[in-house]
Parts: structure tokens; C-alpha cells; sequence
């Protein structure tokens, strides 16, 4: 489960739980909820950006004046519940509008390990029997792109692991690289492991597309 949904999933489990008796108690509940979750995260950005969806959500959805408080703490549970369950179908629209990108004998390079980005690179694979080469970046200090390196394998998709230094290299070889996302700004700006910035540079010196994926609940206005 990706991180923003399991900390929303979070917040509606706080929502059964909670004594509070009026919505004012209830958003500082979830906002302290929430601050905990952050702290307490080995990647606080993605927190963040669940979290505030969730909230920006809470502050918009009033309830009406004959609903009683207990009520729409219920209604509250559900929509959390169900926002949990739609989730994945993100990457499903995702990967399908990448495979008109994926062509046929296409070679790329991927930043590290990212749900979205894999799910797209089997969905072209698997599902349009399209066949390309990906070249992984290692992704120190966690080795992230081993774990993609893995995933492609298995799949018969042929997928190489390179050093991080190796990217200005490999990048002269590539039609295209892609990346996921930890958070997108409201400005624009693009947040990812460590490397995303050196592989877009790179791009940008040579001409090549850069294409970031990422679900609509990683959009953030501020971190």
C-alpha cells in the first residue's frame, strides 16, 4: 500500500476511534494524528501529502445542519474507506495513458523502485506484448532498483542495473527516462530519492524526455 493511503487509512481508523463530540475536536484530533504520523515516518513527505488531502477534504465537506454529529463521523468513515479502495485504480489510469509512450524496441532508464512506474512497464509488457530494455539506476543508499531490477526480471523484461554515477553515461543510450514521485508542488516542482535531480539534468542536457508518474493523492500545495 503506497504511504499517503495508508496514512489516510490511518485517519479514518482515528475517526472510528475517536470521543471527540464536535467537528472542531475532531480536526485537531486528525491534525495531531497526522503531525505523529509525519514525525514518526522514515519519509515524511509522502505522510504529508496524504494527510493533507485528507484534511483539505474534511475542511470542504461540511456536513449539513440536520445531520447529526454521529452521523457524519460514520459518513466520514465511509468516504475514508472508500478512498482507500479506489486508490489503486490510479495507477491502472496511469499505466495505461504511459503505454503510448512505451514503444515497441524502446530503450529507457528508470530512478529507482516506484509501484506506479513498475505497474506501467508490466502493463506494456504484459498486456500490449510490447518489448523493450530498461536500464535501473541502483538508487543508494537503499537499493532501490534492485527491487525493479526483480519485478522486470521475473516478467522476462529485460532490465539492467547501473551505478548511479552511471547515469550521464547511460543517458547518451537511452530514447527516454522515467521516474515516480514522493510529492508533486503546486509550483511544480517534483520531489524523489535521491538522484531524480542529477537524472533530469542529465535529460535536459541531451534532449531527453523525462517522464514522471504519480497519483493524484501525492499532489501537495506546500512541504
Amino acid at each position: 500500500m503506497a504511504i499517503p493511503i495508508a496514512a489516510i487509512e490511518t485517519l479514518g481508523e482515528t475517526i472510528s476511534r475517536s470521543s471527540s463530540t464536535t467537528t472542531s475536536e475532531l480536526l485537531q484530533e486528525l491534525s495531531t494524528t497526522a503531525q505523529q504520523l509525519a514525525e514518526g515516518s522514515f519519509n515524511p513527505i509522502s505522510v504529508s501529502c496524504g494527510t493533507s488531502l485528507f484534511l483539505r477534504f474534511l475542511t470542504i465537506q461540511r456536513p449539513p445542519p440536520e445531520m447529526s454529529f454521529a452521523e457524519y463521523r460514520r459518513e466520514l468513515e465511509r468516504e475514508a474507506k472508500e478512498f482507500v479502495r479506489g486508490s489503486g485504480r490510479c495507477r491502472t489510469v496511469i499505466a495505461e495513458n504511459m503505454a503510448d509512450f512505451i514503444t515497441d524496441g524502446s530503450v529507457m532508464l528508470v530512478h529507482g523502485y516506484s509501484r506506479v512506474v513498475v505497474q506501467a512497464l508490466l502493463y506494456a509488457a504484459q498486456d500490449q506484448k510490447k518489448r523493450f530494455q530498461v536500464y535501473v539506476t541502483e538508487s543508494r543508499p537503499f537499493g532501490l532498483g534492485l527491487k525493479t531490477h526483480a519485478v522486470l526480471s521475473e516478467a522476462s523484461i529485460d532490465c539492467v542495473v547501473i551505478l548511479d554515477s552511471a547515469v550521464s553515461y547511460i543517458m547518451g543510450k537511452v530514447d527516454y527516462a522515467i521516474c515516480g514521485a514522493e510529492a508533486v508542488c503546486e509550483s511544480g516542482g517534483l520531489v524523489n530519492y535521491i538522484g531524480g535531480y542529477q537524472m533530469a539534468i542529465a535529460a535536459k542536457a541531451m534532449g531527453k524526455p523525462l517522464y514522471a508518474l504519480a497519483e493524484s493523492f501525492k499532489f501537495c500545495r506546500t512541504l
